[in-house]
């Protein structure tokens, strides 16, 4: 797990990310119509949020692996090294970044 120390990020990052904390709602990064990632502060995890939203995972991977079920391995092997250059991060040598 990767972990985000405040201490030493920019102000203004350190600034946006407590203004979360006091959102009783998930908060959803999009970019080009896509969730990026979802954030609960955790505190306020109920187990009925940790439900819906383990389900709404789920559903999302089921949905994913059902887009790409008749999509050829080679393909799918193209556009996730493709997206992972477009991060900038470097593959180790089992192609995970970090």
């Amino acid at each position: 797990m990767k972990r985000l120390h405040l201490e030493k990020t920019p102000p203004a990052v350190r600034q946006f990310v407590r203004s979360l904390i006091g959102h009783p709602e998930v908060v959803e990064f999009e970019e080009n119509g896509r969730v990026l990632l979802r954030i609960l502060a955790a505190p306020q995890l109920t187990a009925e949020n940790k439900t819906v939203l383990l389900q709404q995972g789920r559903e999302l991977v089921r949905a994913a692996r059902e887009r790409n079920r008749d999509v050829p391995a080679r393909t799918l092997e193209k556009e996730v090294r493709q997206a992972v250059s477009a991060s900038g991060r470097k593959p180790d040598d089992h192609g995970r970044t970090r």
